[in-house]
Parts: structure tokens; sequence; C-alpha cells
């Protein structure tokens, strides 16, 4: 009897638990922002295996995550933001670009990098 499933019931139970496990940041207000140290980056995750995850602790300890859209994706491979690296995201609102398509507008700092205190910063 095939059933053509090639993961098991089981690994489908830990992914739900692992997106539940954090509160993914969403913003919907200009002026809002994320800060904390990078835990981890997941490349080729989601449904399409296309997007990127990053994973991070906020100072009070509180896990938060953030789905790397085109814009925060080139920002993050700009600034070579890695693992250990302290980061904050300030959201801007939605802009218009030049091709007239509308675009969420981000800014990012690097606050301190993995193992040296660094400013890295770009709003």
């Amino acid at each position: 009897m095939g059933t053509g499933i090639t993961k098991s019931w089981e690994s489908y139970g830990a992914e739900i638990e692992e997106a539940d496990r954090l509160a993914t940041w969403k913003p919907m207000v200009e002026g809002e922002i994320l800060a904390g140290r990078v835990v981890r980056i997941t490349r080729e995750t989601g449904r399409d295996a296309k997007s990127t995850l990053v994973e991070l602790e906020r100072q009070d300890g509180q896990p938060a995550a953030l789905w790397l859209g085109a814009v925060l994706l080139t920002k993050f491979e700009k600034h070579r933001i890695t693992e250990g690296d302290v980061v904050a995201i300030k959201y801007f609102g939605k802009r218009k670009g030049v091709s007239g398509l509308e675009y969420r507008s981000f800014g990012v700092t690097v606050i301190e990098r993995a193992g040296a205190d660094a400013l890295d910063t770009e709003f």
C-alpha cells in the first residue's frame, strides 16, 4: 500500500512545534524595532525552500524570528551578518520603488560582531 509520503508523520509534528516556539516579527507600524543576537540563520527553508529564516534572542532572553524578504536579505548580505552578531532592525513602512512596485523598507544596524565589538550602521 504505497502512500507516496516520504517524511514520517512525527517529522511534521516537529516542524509545527519549532514554528510555534518562535514569535515571528511582522511589523505593522513605522518605527517598530526588533533587536537581538542572531542565534541561527536557516537558508533554503519554508514552503518553497527558497526563503531565509533568522532566529534571534532578544536582550530579555525571549526568542524571536523574522523571514528575510528581498530588502532584508540584501541588507543582511551587505553587512555580512552571521550567527552570534547582535543586530537591530527598524521598519520604515511601505515605499514605492522606481518601478512603481511597493515594498517594505527596513534599516539594519550591527551592534556587535560575534566575538568582537563593532558598529556597522546603515539606516
